[in-house]
Formats: structure tokens, C-alpha cells, sequence
């Protein structure tokens, strides 16, 4: 676990020199900033390809530098509800250059790699993130669970497509529900500090017992992805040892979110 823990801190510390635009960094907030969940779920991808280290390199580098244009161009929204000042003005306006900055990044590197089938998955994968985002601000949904399912693939069709690129199909549903039960932990521990309302924002003015019902999809979702990992085969035993250990640290630490909300 040592040896991972020091893969994704190189990888972060390779992400962060390639985004590192210091002008930005001081009008965005939350610059660039990394999924390591996401991260490590692109280092077990890779753990057992017969990939070079430089082309594994390569594609997480991209591949996450475009999962930072993508939230980038996100905080637009949040920035659009703010105080309108001559700061935030700036800040809005630098949020979107970023998002460009940061897509003119991951065509550079995908240049250079000259890998003609990555850049056709993972341009399909943008595609059919950006109509997933168009279900959501059009609200294209009629309860909890079928918000969440285009949570779930916003969240991971990008990494599912380099698991597709790596032939590993097996993690498609690992990755899915992994990444689903992060957006809700992180939504869960802004609630919990007192940040914010749970997806206040999509079901504002809704008749809804909110925290229950992502209470059961995340519960669902936990089993769902225990059975998974523990059926992985036999040839990634390595990989199913270490997402289950991970995953039974963050069960424990979601028990207390629950108990939380339900005081």
C-alpha cells in the first residue's frame, strides 16, 4: 500500500506541474484541483498493463487534466449564483479561460502521444458526458434515483472509456459505483460542516425526503460494489485486495456521515 500511496503522489505532483498556471491559481478557487479518488482509480487501470511507464503516464496525465477542464468549466455555474462585483466578474470570466487552458493542455499531450485510439475514446467519452450535464441542467429527471443514475455516469464515463482503452470491461461497474458513492461522500461531508443543503441546488423547492433516499441508493450502491470487487478474477487479485481494504475504511467513515444526518 506504501508503493501506491507513492505512485499517486508522483502522479499528482506530474498533474499539478502541467496545470500550473500561477495567474489563474490566484483569481479560481480551488484551482486545478485533483481527484484522487478518480486518480486512483486510473492507477489500478494501469497496474497490470503491459503498457511503458511514460504511456502510462501519458494517459493519466490526460486523462485528468481533462477531468479538470470539465469541472472547471463547472464552477461557471456556481459562479453565475455569486454576488456579482468586479472581482467575481474577473474570477468568472479567468474560470472559463481556464477550462480552455486546461483543454488546450490535454490536446497538446494527446498530440504528442500520437495514440490515434485514445483520443477516439476519450473524445466519445466527452461527448456523452456533455449530454449527461445537458440532462441535468435541463433536469431530465423525475426522482432521487434517476438523478443519480446520470450522476453516476458523469461522474465515470470518462474513466470508464480508458477501461475500455485497457480491455479491462471488468471494472466498468467497479468504477461506476465507486465514483457514484464518492460524489455522495463529499456531498455528505459539505452537509455535515454546514456548507450547504443536500443537491440543494437540483431539487430545490422539492417535496422530497432527501437524505433517505440517498441514504438507500448509497447503502444499495456499497453492497453492489462490495460483490463486484470481491468477483473480480483471479488475475486481479492484487487489485481486489486493495479497492476492498479501501473501501471498508470508507464504509466505516460513511456510517458516521448517516448518523449524523439522521440526529
Amino acid at each position: 500500500m506504501h508503493t501506491d500511496i507513492n505512485r499517486i503522489d508522483y502522479l499528482k505532483s506530474l498533474i499539478t506541474n502541467k496545470s500550473r498556471f500561477d495567474y489563474l491559481d490566484k483569481y479560481i478557487q480551488d484551482p486545478a484541483i485533483i481527484n484522487e479518488e478518480k486518480l486512483y482509480m486510473l492507477h489500478i487501470l494501469m497496474d497490470d498493463t503491459d503498457l511503458t511507464s511514460s504511456h502510462q503516464e501519458s494517459i493519466i496525465i490526460t486523462t485528468m487534466l481533462i477531468q479538470i477542464a470539465l469541472d472547471t468549466h463547472d464552477l461557471i455555474l456556481d459562479a453565475e449564483e455569486a454576488p456579482v462585483n468586479s472581482t467575481n466578474k474577473i474570477s468568472q470570466q479567468l474560470t472559463v479561460l481556464a477550462g480552455d487552458y486546461y483543454s488546450g493542455l490535454y490536446y497538446l499531450i494527446l498530440s504528442e502521444t500520437n495514440d490515434f485510439r485514445l483520443i477516439k475514446y476519450l473524445a466519445r467519452a466527452i461527448k456523452e458526458i456533455n449530454e449527461e450535464k445537458m440532462k441535468l441542467y435541463y433536469r431530465e429527471f423525475q426522482s432521487v434515483s434517476q438523478f443519480f443514475a446520470i450522476i453516476k455516469q458523469i461522474e465515470s464515463l470518462l474513466f470508464t472509456h480508458v477501461a475500455q482503452y485497457c480491455g479491462a470491461p471488468t471494472f466498468i461497474p467497479i468504477i461506476e459505483k465507486w465514483l457514484l458513492l464518492q460524489s455522495i461522500h463529499m456531498e455528505m461531508t459539505s452537509y455535515n460542516r454546514g456548507e450547504k443543503q443536500l443537491y440543494n441546488h437540483w431539487f430545490k423547492g422539492a417535496d422530497l425526503d432527501i437524505a433517505n433516499e440517498i441514504k438507500d441508493i448509497a447503502l444499495q450502491e456499497y453492497a453492489e460494489l462490495q460483490q463486484a470487487i470481491s468477483q473480480l478474477p483471479s488475475t486481479y487479485e492484487k487489485q481486489r485486495k486493495l479497492l476492498l481494504k479501501k473501501l471498508h475504511a470508507q464504509m466505516f467513515t460513511e456510517a458516521q456521515y448517516w448518523k449524523k444526518v439522521e440526529k
